[in-house]
């Protein structure tokens, strides 16, 4: 896998207005037909929790995962999670990060060439 993917967040304001919008680099850790994990270089820190992992979710039915390669901005619904000292972040998988809480926000990625 190993793509670099840099990530852009457009909403919610309050999380941007805190942290800014990007963009936020990456390596892409996992792949499926609707979306992208993400594993960020920097940690995002909002609210009193550091979110390192996002998954980008497609938002439109017409884009497939191969377009984030294409070098195009993709929009995407992301979910941020962070993963604590316990947690190997080599191990989380898309599966896993389902079950994890984190906060939701609208973006957009694209491929680090």
């Amino acid at each position: 896998m190993s793509k670099r993917i840099s990530i852009v967040i457009s909403d919610p304001w309050d999380l941007v207005t805190a942290c800014g919008s990007g963009p936020f680099a990456g390596t892409c850790r996992e792949e499926a037909p609707y979306g992208v994990l993400v594993e960020l270089d920097e940690f995002i820190k909002y609210e009193g929790t550091n979110y390192n992992m996002a998954f980008c979710h497609l938002r439109h039915a017409d884009t497939a995962v191969a377009d984030i390669y294409s070098g195009r901005e993709i929009s995407v619904n992301i979910g941020l999670v962070g993963t604590d000292a316990s947690v190997d972040v080599k191990t989380v998988t898309m599966a896993a990060i389902n079950l994890m809480r984190g906060i939701g926000a609208v973006g957009s990625v694209r491929v680090i060439p």
